[in-house]
């Protein structure tokens, strides 16, 4: 019997620990600080989503610029003659040995 006893007993504390924490959720409640914190938080995620926003923009800014440049580049590869490209290939050759 005692043995039963005590499970009883640490049923019990286990239950006023249960009781004390749903007091502590409902006063922080009534105090409105979960509301509060609610309230943070959402203003906090809109912020972030304003400045991924903006940071997507500013790499879809960099890939335009980007491959302009690329474009750009290769009109003007195209301009050089063969002649002077093969002369800077053989030269770049000759050079290293």
């Amino acid at each position: 019997m005692n043995h039963n006893n005590l499970y009883s007993l640490k049923d019990i504390e286990l239950l006023k620990n249960k009781l004390d924490t749903y007091k502590q959720i409902l006063e922080s409640i009534k105090e409105g600080e979960v509301v509060n914190d609610y309230l943070f938080t959402k203003k906090e995620n809109q912020e972030i989503k304003r400045q991924v926003k903006n940071l997507e923009e500013v790499i879809t800014k960099i890939k335009e610029t980007q491959t302009s440049h690329l474009s750009h580049y290769a009109e003007q590869n195209k301009k050089i003659p063969i002649s002077f490209k093969m002369q800077m290939i053989f030269q770049n050759i000759y050079s290293k040995n």
